[in-house]
């Protein structure tokens, strides 16, 4: 299922939510470990440019279905899309 939001998360604690369906413009998260820019846009969101040394978060791509991530562990940032009703707990075919 397609998510309605992008929950922020670093070093394990929620910071921040976002609306999918509502455009971004690129936003800046500052940690004690560097930074990341994510954006939202046509209701995906994507890490666009970090300073962790592997970028393996700016490679991940845009993301937009409910369980999807993005990670930044040497930043312990996380980016995580959720969905309203039923469909948070739902397999799919990458949990199954």
């Amino acid at each position: 299922a397609k998510g309605t939001r992008v929950v922020v998360e670093i070093e394990g604690k929620v910071v921040d939510q976002f609306d999918l369906a509502t455009d971004l413009e690129p936003q800046r998260i500052e940690t004690k470990h560097g930074y990341n820019v994510f954006e939202i846009a046509d209701g995906q969101v994507r890490v666009s440019e970090a300073d962790c040394p592997d970028l393996l978060c700016v490679h991940t791509g845009w993301r937009q279905h409910v369980g999807q991530v993005i990670v930044c562990l040497p930043h312990y940032f996380v980016l995580r899309i959720v969905g309203d009703g039923d469909d948070q707990g739902s397999l799919d075919g990458f949990t199954y």
